[in-house]
């Protein structure tokens, strides 16, 4: 048995670990041969070195999760720990997502023109 500290770096721990917890007992459910403690922004992980690594897979897909949409709901945290993260494709429209979660888009052409000069220059 092993022991691993997890830091939450991208992610804000309040938006990760849910209200009243509900996102950290889900996981500790989902992954139940893995002891799971959340404090702080840490995660506090034991159990076998193989669950381990499946972990630290799904804790790296969960906090990508959370810093790029501001949002973690519990049917996004089964999806990510049984499938992974399938939004790794980068979305060229997309410039920022809002604190609901909801894309923020260009809507005109102009618009979609500035957001490309972004992408490809250093200053605008």
């Amino acid at each position: 048995m092993i022991e691993k500290h997890f830091l939450l770096e991208e992610a804000d721990p309040a938006t990760f670990f849910g209200a009243g917890n509900a996102n950290l007992r889900l996981l500790r459910a989902l992954r139940p041969k893995l002891r799971i403690i959340g404090r702080d922004n840490v995660l506090k992980v034991m159990g076998a070195e193989e669950d381990m690594a499946e972990f630290e897979e799904t804790f790296a897909a969960l906090q990508r999760h959370c810093a790029r949409f501001n949002q973690l709901s519990e049917e996004e945290v089964v999806e990510i720990t049984r499938h992974g993260d399938r939004n790794t494709g980068e979305d060229r429209n997309t410039i920022v997502y809002s604190t609901s979660g909801k894309p923020i888009a260009p809507r005109s052409e102009n618009q979609r023109k500035l957001v490309e000069a972004y992408f490809k220059n250093d200053m605008l």
